[in-house]
């Protein structure tokens, strides 16, 4: 599912001219993988499937990452993972870098009330959803540029029939964002950045909160999230009712030292 929502949100890069973010995929028998070379989309760089791929499939993988001059980054889950294959990845110069955890519920649930002066709106029209891009690059800390080729793709997203975009206002000032794409029966909380000024005001909690109710009212029987180890993120799902799935490990290959 994480792979099919990252696919989703990168098919409409046909309508960028010259494909600006340096986006690219890779499919060989259980492997996906995608690479943006924007350093402001890391997100979008990762492997999938390699629990269960053999090693010719690895080495093609990590190949995949070097023809594009990217840093190969590596999701693995519990399922099927050895350690003749960690020596795989080790021997690509790929090291253990993190966690990732996927929670999980299923639907319906008890979701406690949004706070009175918290207003979240689902964003259909052209320029608030500007706005809410704005919102999203400004607290991730990405400088944001109107018609910039990282806007112009996003802007892409509006239409995208399994992606909704959330905006959360404080006393009428735009405060944070959310997005929360829909695969089937599954919700899966995708993407969340509050600016720093409001932070600590609960509104990541309220976003969570209207995402798992909008999942419930689209007919979904089950939400899904996914949080670095111990952050905020990890903590505020939990506590709106996700419980643990599994932790998946991260492996990235060290960016070569430029010189100086």
């Amino acid at each position: 599912m994480l792979y099919r929502r990252v696919e989703s949100v990168m098919q409409p890069v046909g309508a960028i001219e010259n494909n600006g973010q340096g986006y690219a995929y890779f499919d060989r028998d259980c492997v996906r993988a995608t690479l943006s070379t924007n350093p402001y989309a890391v997100w979008a760089t990762n492997a999938f499937g390699l629990n269960n791929a053999d090693a010719e499939t690895v080495d093609a993988t990590i190949q995949f990452f070097r023809s594009h001059v990217s840093p190969a980054k590596v999701r693995i889950v519990p399922d099927g993972w050895t350690k003749e294959k960690a020596d795989r990845l080790r021997s690509h110069g790929l090291r253990h870098t993190g966690f990732h955890t996927v929670m999980w519920s299923p639907l319906p649930m008890d979701v406690e009330p949004i706070p009175a002066d918290i207003r979240i709106e689902h964003v259909t029209d052209a320029d608030e959803y500007d706005v809410a891009l704005h919102v999203q690059l400004e607290g991730w800390g990405i400088p944001y540029t109107p018609n910039s080729p990282l806007v112009k793709l996003r802007r892409t997203w509006r239409t995208l029939a399994n992606h909704r975009m959330y905006l959360a206002y404080v006393d009428d000032q735009p405060a944070a964002h959310a997005m929360l794409y829909t695969d089937g029966p599954i919700g899966y909380l995708e993407n969340a950045s509050t600016i720093k000024r409001f932070r600590n005001k609960g509104l990541h909690t309220a976003l969570i909160r209207r995402r798992i109710n909008d999942a419930m009212a689209l007919g979904c029987n089950a939400i899904v999230g996914g949080a670095d180890f111990e952050s905020p993120s990890r903590s505020n799902q939990i506590r709106c009712g996700l419980q643990i799935a599994y932790l998946a490990t991260l492996w990235s290959e060290a960016v070569p030292d430029q010189g100086g």
